[in-house]
């Protein structure tokens, strides 16, 4: 299984020199290769915003497996939707 995560977090300053805008993002990768080339795949682009106190925590889920065409390869890979969620204050 290989696991990665990107967190970043972006604001944004107003001429008076406070903070105006503050948003947090989270995205944790999960993907696991498993026999016959077949991948699975799940991730979460999640963010807060600080100044609406509004977690956002979308799940995607996905599978491919490599497919040989002619000299070729590609990947068909197939999305099994979005959940979203949100709620003030909490996850």
């Amino acid at each position: 299984m290989r696991i990665s995560v990107l967190v970043n977090h972006l604001w944004s300053i107003a001429e008076t020199g406070l903070v105006k805008n503050q948003l947090s993002f989270i995205q944790p990768f999960f993907f696991e290769k498993i026999p016959a080339s077949f991948t699975a795949q799940v991730n979460s682009t999640s963010h807060y915003d600080w100044n609406g106190d509004q977690w956002a925590v979308p799940l995607n889920l996905a599978a491919s497996q490599p497919v040989n065409l002619g000299a070729g390869l590609i990947l068909p890979r197939r999305r099994f939707g979005s959940i979203r969620s949100g709620a003030s204050g909490s996850i």
